[in-house]
């Protein structure tokens, strides 16, 4: 989920252990550490480099980030950022992993108390490193500090390293403008279209046949045709594809591994498309699918609301992720 990383981190404790007073004078101790540490809105801000561009407005329920989680140890819980990936991973680190900034959602029930202030004042392009206390690890929002201090979140006082990458007041308006942008660049400004526009919004999904039949008919229900597909976000990274050439160009290709098209069945409208028996395909993949004809090829574009929503997929897939689909149905035998 999108706020997965921001309130996945800090082991928890036991009512018995939780002791938020004997917490703040430990806290107090271990940052003596960083002679430059403030305490700045109930957080421990142990150093910042400020960025250029515009500062968070705290409107905005949406922000990009790379982030690093650690517990005070040091030791890393959590991290989107590639540089920190290298270190740790070494040898296993794989490429093909997304790393880039992911959205996250801000605000009560969606992210801890103590993270949301980390952002505040921060430009964009800025890094942060802080503390955020035990008592401040909560998605609840108290009017008082003292209610804060008050309450034992069962949950370990936590070093954040965070980037801010950009920020959006609405997540689907953002995507509608990368969307547009990408269709400017590489689509020829294709119009929005949609099989189904009372379940496909024609502006969240753009489709592009690079070889069209005006004279063809719609397929059969129970037609079955093979397909080949190669999957990326708007960025141009690959994460799945039925090619093995593109997956060796793309340095995805599994070993053991059979790279060859799949069998795709019609069914009497686009819901009810399957692949190799299998219904469970994302939307925007299958109302594409709907769109086409043995021998043709096309280019789609759609919102995550069609594809993996705020989840994501994987470790290739970010949360709010729109998606690109290169199709080919092979001609009928």
């Amino acid at each position: 989920m999108a706020s997965v990383l921001l309130v996945a981190s800090g082991c928890a404790k036991t009512a018995e252990t939780s002791d938020n007073q004997e917490e703040k004078e430990f806290l107090e101790d271990w940052v003596k550490q960083y002679p430059d540490a403030v305490l700045r809105d109930g957080i421990y801000l142990l150093s910042e480099t400020e960025g250029s561009g515009e500062v968070w407005n705290e409107n905005n329920a949406y922000v990009f980030l790379n982030t690093t989680i650690r517990d005070l140890d040091g030791t890393v819980t959590s991290n989107n950022d590639e540089a920190i990936a290298k270190q740790l991973k070494g040898d296993k680190f794989d490429p093909t992993d997304y790393y880039g900034p992911r959205a996250y959602t801000l605000g009560a029930n969606a992210s801890y108390a103590g993270f949301d202030r980390i952002l505040k004042g921060m430009k964009v392009g800025g890094t942060r490193t802080a503390i955020v206390p035990a008592w401040l690890m909560t998605l609840q929002r108290y009017d008082s500090e003292d209610t804060y201090f008050a309450t034992d979140t069962e949950a370990e006082s936590t070093l954040y390293t965070v980037t801010l990458r950009g920020q959006a007041a609405d997540i689907t308006a953002w995507e509608k403008e990368q969307l547009l942008a990408y269709n400017a660049k590489h689509l020829g400004n294709v119009p929005g279209t949609s099989p189904d526009t009372e379940s496909i919004q024609a502006d969240l999904f753009y489709f592009l046949s690079h070889n069209p039949d005006p004279d063809a008919e719609p397929m059969p229900s129970d037609t079955t045709v093979k397909l080949n597909y190669t999957g990326r976000l708007l960025s141009g990274q690959v994460f799945d594809t039925t090619e093995r050439d593109s997956a060796l160009v793309h340095h995805i290709a599994v070993e053991g591994k059979s790279y060859e098209p799949v069998s795709i069945t019609w069914g009497s409208k686009w819901s009810d498309l399957t692949m190799g028996g299998s219904s469970s395909l994302i939307s925007g993949f299958k109302a594409a699918l709907f769109l086409m004809h043995p021998g043709e090829k096309a280019t789609v574009i759609f919102a995550s609301n069609y594809g993996y929503s705020s989840s994501g997929s994987g470790s290739r897939i970010p949360g709010y992720a729109p998606l690109c689909f290169d199709l080919e149905i092979l001609p009928a035998e």
